[in-house]
């Protein structure tokens, strides 16, 4: 019997494709984050924004904040810089999954 399961589960691994789960917000989140926050827009409100709708950023470097969405086998980032109090620049590119 043991046998017989680990055999119908490798078998389930064998069929699953092996490909990783899409994780983190997909493209057309970012996509609608990116279209709600814009260069010199008042800080406290975009990042308000950028969280509700994406959550927590992947990373923050300096004043770049990063959101990464992976959409199966293509990754994209969300870069927002912040300068001062308010929005620098806001970029969105395909970019290498981890």
């Amino acid at each position: 019997m043991r046998w017989l399961i680990g055999c119908s589960l490798a078998a389930l691994v064998a069929c699953s494709g092996g490909e990783p789960a899409p994780s983190g917000p997909t493209l057309e989140q970012l996509t609608a984050a990116q279209g709600q926050v814009h260069g010199f827009q008042p800080w406290d409100a975009a990042e308000t924004t950028l969280k509700t709708t994406l959550g927590e950023p992947a990373s923050t470097e300096g004043d770049a904040w990063k959101w990464v969405g992976n959409d199966g086998t293509k990754c994209h980032t969300l870069t927002v810089t912040r300068m001062v109090s308010t929005v620098g620049s806001v970029t969105l590119e395909e970019t290498p999954c981890p």
